[in-house]
């Protein structure tokens, strides 16, 4: 990040320091950004005078960098640069001028450009861009704007703190123009990239103390809306992967008397804009439900509730109302909506989470909270909570209008001074579990410990795409429907992928209206029964069910033992045998000449 400070030398004639209100500045930044992030910068600068007596004579300029080369400046008579100068991590320019305009409105003019070695920084399969916060002052008139060319090659524009942005894609590079109303006062983060990878490493503890046999569950990372998991190993195996009513994915284990297990799950995730995967859709009415970290009949959130009605009005009522506590005096654990109000100096983002859906829930907005990992650089501006090994938190809210949930994050949103986490999330924020049903469950990965000063939950980024390795499906029929009207069939998943998008023929009902299969879970479907005769032709010894799905380019076909065939053949043969022996009976009777 960088940061524009002007300073003048303003001259009275013959003599005289005056404010910087006695001009008008107007001024243009173009970046020009390469492959390697490095900008090249071209400034053009105008100073009008508001004062007949009053003109400029030198310029300064102070940058928040030091790694800033190629510095030239001049007006239209020639060179203005008079020195430059590195210290305590900034760069400061002096500019002369050679003949400043003197008059009132009358303007000088003159034009800067230099390069900025990591202007764009590249993070994953993603690159950022954090302009400075421009402050307009009542003293005087400034007005700037803004033009950001990158190569096209960055991908397309995922996050921006402004709103609304439309770049323009041309030849091979993107184009961002910004007016002065979207620069002044605010800070400005862009984020080029089509999805995001990290590649993952978590490990969970287990321990059964009792004296029986227990079976329990981890929680592992799922797909979202914009998330999808592919695993490379999850070691032992579970006995089946689930998933609740959230969308989390649950895998169970059996864990013998005393039993110690440790568990490893590895794999990568990517991060892309948000779209419909086609999962099980929760009952919106309980996720506007009271939970222990969300009292939405306390006093106090109903009054809150009362006055902030909209997600934009809570979200920026939390932020301007809590503190983040980077000393973590708030290390104990969390608090909840209502004692985060009673301390919000002592906030982390569990307590910025918990407010923003406490209020929303009670005001009927359907809410909830992700538990996950969000990569920073700079705990300062973007601070996650160590003691839970790496994981922050964030709340969502459902859109009816879009029809989808939103990811806000307003821990970020306060504590980055002004960038915008509400309208759009950034391709950052891996979610490791999602609390809906219940604000405390499941625990996310990195709760499974068996030493709180172990590292169990370990994310970076990743260079290359894992690919998808698809096994066959299988299935069993459910002995149990075989007196049933239709069959019960359960598709078994062996893959470490889920399956989205299901397809299923013949036409099958699948039960809970679930169209996902988590990675060595399973999903259970109705298929009607084939009638009597048609049981009983050849090509129906086996019922061939075909599964599509996203993660195969063709339909796959499973074919299962139809268990009444043999059982329907044998009946038919045996009614065959039987007509026909009844019909030899009566033809032999008729064949009989009669006796005189």
């Amino acid at each position: 990040m960088w940061l524009l400070l002007f300073s003048f030398l303003l001259l009275l004639l013959p003599s005289s320091a005056q404010a910087i209100s006695d001009f008008t500045i107007n001024q243009s930044v173009k970046y020009q950004v390469n492959n390697a992030g490095i900008a090249v910068v071209k400034q053009e600068v105008n100073l009008l005078n508001n004062l007949s007596q009053v003109y400029p004579k030198e310029y300064q300029i102070t940058l928040s960098q030091t790694d800033i080369t190629n510095i030239r400046a001049y007006d239209k008579i020639g060179d203005i640069l008079k020195t430059t100068t590195t210290t305590d991590g900034k760069t400061v320019i002096f500019l002369k001028f050679n003949q400043p305009s003197v008059g009132k409105d009358q303007s000088t003019q003159f034009f800067l450009t230099y390069n900025i070695n990591n202007f764009a920084l590249n993070k994953g399969k993603t690159w950022e861009i954090s302009l400075p916060q421009y402050q307009p002052t009542t003293s005087g008139e400034k007005s700037i704007s803004i033009s950001i060319s990158v190569p096209q090659s960055f991908g397309k524009l995922s996050f921006s703190s402004i709103p609304n942005l439309q770049p323009e894609y041309s030849g091979h590079q993107t184009q961002i123009d910004l007016n002065p109303n979207q620069v002044d006062d605010r800070r400005i983060l862009l984020i080029f990239g089509n999805y995001q990878l990290f590649d993952f490493q978590l490990t969970y503890f287990l321990q059964n103390s009792s004296s029986s046999p227990i079976e329990t569950e981890i929680a592992i990372p799922p797909d979202t809306d914009y998330q999808k998991v592919t695993y490379r190993s999850i070691s032992p195996s579970p006995l089946q992967v689930y998933s609740d009513q959230d969308g989390n994915w649950l895998a169970k284990y059996r864990l013998a008397p005393q039993q110690k297990i440790e568990i490893n799950a590895s794999g990568q995730v990517k991060l892309s804009p948000p779209k419909n995967i086609g999962d099980k859709k929760t009952d919106l009415k309980d996720l506007t439900k009271e939970q222990k970290y969300w009292p939405t009949t306390d006093p106090t959130i109903q009054q809150l509730a009362s006055t902030y009605h909209q997600p934009k009005q809570i979200y920026d009522y939390v932020i301007n109302t809590l503190d983040y506590d980077y000393q973590l005096t708030n290390s104990n654990g969390r608090k909840g909506a209502v004692i985060a109000l009673q301390n919000p100096q002592f906030s982390l983002c569990t307590e910025f989470t918990d407010l923003f859906i406490a209020i929303a829930r009670a005001n009927n907005i359907p809410a909830r909270e992700i538990e996950g990992y969000a990569n920073t650089n700079n705990l300062k501006i973007k601070p996650i909570n160590q003691n839970a090994d790496i994981l922050h938190a964030w709340p969502q809210y459902y859109n009816p209008d879009q029809n989808r949930w939103i990811s806000i994050d307003p821990t970020w949103g306060k504590t980055t001074n002004g960038i915008d986490y509400f309208n759009e999330l950034d391709l950052n924020h891996f979610t490791f579990v999602i609390h809906g049903n219940s604000s405390d469950y499941p625990p996310p990965p990195g709760s499974y410990k068996n030493n709180l000063q172990q590292k169990v939950v370990k994310v970076d980024f990743a260079d290359q795409e894992i690919s998808h390795m698809n096994e066959t499906l299988t299935a069993r029929l459910n002995p149990s429907s075989l007196l049933d009207s239709s069959y019960t069939v359960v598709i078994n998943n062996p893959n470490l992928n889920s399956l989205n998008n299901l397809s299923i023929s013949p036409s099958a009902q699948i039960k809970s209206n679930q169209t996902i299969i988590p990675p060595l879970g399973n999903i259970t479907i109705s298929i009607p029964k084939p009638n009597f005769i048609a049981s009983i032709l050849p090509q129906n010894n086996h019922l061939r069910i075909i599964v599509s799905a996203d993660e195969y380019s063709q339909p796959t076909t499973i074919s299962i033992k139809n268990p009444n065939y043999y059982l329907n053949l044998t009946v038919s043969i045996c009614i065959l045998i039987v007509i026909l022996c009844f019909l030899g009976i009566i033809l032999t009777a008729s064949n009989k000449k009669p006796t005189l």
